[in-house]
């Protein structure tokens, strides 16, 4: 970074400490503001800081831009997520609830974070970078089946053989906090997902029983049975738990090429994630000589989301401020809205009408 004045040389200052190499590069904004943004960062400040019109006081005065939250019944597009949320709420009988939480540390963070994709059947991703404020590092994720990502370019195995991963519109899902110095995790988020099936990615535990599997010889068959003998009578209850029943043929062909083969060198990975050991200790998998994370007298994350809440409601009836643990009674609250057409594994989990 070079700074200099008519009457003084360039000051070149190092970039000290850097993750990435390219975590301070900045192009012109593409949407007409003139800022330098960071590409990875470009979908949030279209939504909330560009203001490329005449007007600098309304995000994005040129009315022609294209918006950034897009409904999936009818395609209308809006500036704002208030503006996106009323128009689903009374056009389309579609009420996505916001909620405020606060967490101890990360780690309760992360373990709410896991819950919160299991009960919605989706994944959330980091829709920009963690930025450095004030008040402390900012965190912003969406659903990962939310935006306009083409992925019909993708072969062999890229390719998702039951349709695009993301959709072309916006999923109602989000996660907008703040990790404060203190290690405190505050967080403004919506469970409700909008507009798309479940779809769970296998989780890496799965994947490493697999390829421990394949190691020792057994065929595709067997594993299979073996799957579905351990994971098929809780399919209705938990999603990981479907997700390990769909596996077939080919995925185990893939799971052989870009896991198994590593691993027979480096050796199969013994960690796993607090949400991992509870998957196998609900349908009773033991993991030889792999140390535990949560003793199994400690209650599970279900159990602590199913105490009562201590906190309050605030005046809106769409916010819930929890100054406890925070996933405690939302599971009574998450709602997963489908479009009408939507069909998962043969059957319709929810319809909403347009």
């Amino acid at each position: 970074l070079g700074l200099h004045c008519g009457c003084h040389e360039p000051v070149v200052i190092d970039n000290v400490g850097r993750r990435h190499p390219t975590a301070g590069v900045r192009n012109r904004c593409p949407y007409g503001c003139g800022k330098m943004v960071a590409l990875r960062t470009i979908d949030y400040h279209r939504t909330n800081g560009c203001r490329p019109g005449l007007s600098k006081d309304k995000t994005f005065g040129d009315t022609n831009k294209r918006r950034y939250y897009c409904c999936g019944v009818c395609f209308m597009e809006f500036v704002t997520r208030t503006s996106f949320h009323e128009h689903l709420s009374i056009e389309h009988d579609v009420h996505p609830q916001i909620h405020e939480l606060t967490f101890n540390t990360m780690d309760e963070f992360k373990r709410f974070l896991r819950w919160l994709e299991l009960k919605g059947g989706a994944h959330f991703r980091h829709k920009s970078g963690s930025k450095r404020r004030q008040r402390g590092k900012g965190i912003f994720m969406a659903c990962n089946r939310s935006g306009f990502v083409n992925s019909s370019n993708a072969t062999g195995s890229e390719r998702d053989r039951i349709g695009p991963y993301r959709m072309g519109h916006t999923c109602t899902a989000f996660i907008h906090g703040t990790q404060h110095v203190d290690g405190r995790v505050s967080i403004e988020m919506c469970g409700d997902h909008y507009g798309h099936d479940v779809r769970m990615r296998l989780p890496p535990i799965i994947k490493s029983i697999i390829a421990q599997r394949q190691m020792e010889g057994e065929t595709n068959a067997d594993i299979i049975d073996y799957l579905r003998q351990h994971f098929l009578p809780f399919a209705n209850e938990n999603i990981y738990a479907q997700r390990a029943c769909l596996v077939d043929n080919e995925e185990l062909r893939t799971i052989n090429i870009t896991s198994t083969k590593k691993w027979e060198i480096e050796g199969i990975p013994t960690t796993c994630e607090i949400w991992e050991e509870e998957l196998l200790d609900m349908v009773g998998i033991v993991r030889e000589g792999v140390p535990r994370i949560r003793q199994l007298d400690e209650k599970t994350t279900d159990e602590i989301a199913e105490q009562p809440m201590i906190g309050h409601v605030s005046n809106s009836s769409s916010r819930i401020s929890n100054h406890s643990y925070p996933s405690r009674k939302l599971s009574s609250t998450l709602t997963f809205y489908l479009l009408p057409t939507t069909v998962v594994h043969g059957k319709v989990l929810c319809e909403t009408q347009p």
